[in-house]
């Protein structure tokens, strides 16, 4: 990854940018995992957001997903938020790097990467690639997949509608926005028969973007999708 040779030496801390010994590549330090905060056990089981009791949160409890469970490491707020906005807008994309390594580790002590057949990051639009230069989602979909052994579909699923800023929207808003704004490519029609699906992006807010495209591939009878990402909002 471009992580390789923009930052080189072992020990650097991809947040704070100090050199701490013995931290290994692409790490978070001590210090600066400890800013990151957990999103804890007491969790939506659909959604993955922090509740404050039962076993859903509200949204889950009213409407149905396309995607079976979501996970998240983290809180979408200070150092997780800071993070997740450098790698968007700030032309950072060595976090990617460290930021999977915090997803995957999050993920395996639940034992989920056993049973993904298939990585897909959620995609961006064009024109938004063109200004970014790269696909954040794809950068840690990529990351995980190397980590895990297991390919990753960065072209089967389109974004053909670039939709207004997503954090100017309501909830509803934002489910109506994202109805009809990603694709399946008809070339991969013939891979069907993959059964389990990785959906991969950066944050979760109100689950819009993942139950967009997982609707998707529900239409091609896929068996599972879950969603993991970085962080996701309470």
């Amino acid at each position: 990854m471009w992580s390789d040779w923009i930052y080189p030496e072992t020990d650097i801390c991809f947040a704070c940018g100090e050199v701490v010994e013995g931290l290994g590549r692409a790490r978070f330090c001590p210090s600066c995992r400890s800013k990151l905060s957990p999103v804890g056990e007491i969790c939506c089981q659909r959604c993955g957001k922090p509740i404050a009791d039962g076993e859903l949160c509200d949204w889950c409890r009213k409407f149905e997903r396309g995607f079976s469970q979501a996970f998240a490491p983290y809180r979408y707020e200070g150092l997780a938020r800071e993070l997740i906005l450098r790698l968007k807008y700030k032309n950072q994309p060595e976090l990617a790097r460290a930021m999977a390594g915090e997803m995957a580790r999050f993920f395996e002590e639940r034992k989920e990467e056993r049973m993904i057949e298939l990585i897909v990051p959620v995609p961006i639009h064009r024109s938004r690639y063109r200004e970014r230069g790269y696909n954040q989602a794809g950068l840690l979909a990529h990351a995980l997949g190397k980590r895990w052994g297991i390919p990753v579909a960065e072209d089967w699923l389109t974004r053909k509608e670039a939709t207004r800023a997503l954090k100017e929207l309501t909830a509803a808003e934002r489910k109506q926005s994202l109805r009809h704004a990603f694709q399946l490519d008809e070339r991969f029609e013939p891979t069907r028969t993959i059964s389990r699906i990785l959906l991969i992006d950066d944050v979760l807010t109100t689950g819009a973007t993942a139950e967009s495209c997982s609707s998707e591939f529900l239409n091609w009878k896929t068996e599972e999708i879950k969603v993991l990402t970085f962080a996701t909002r309470g």
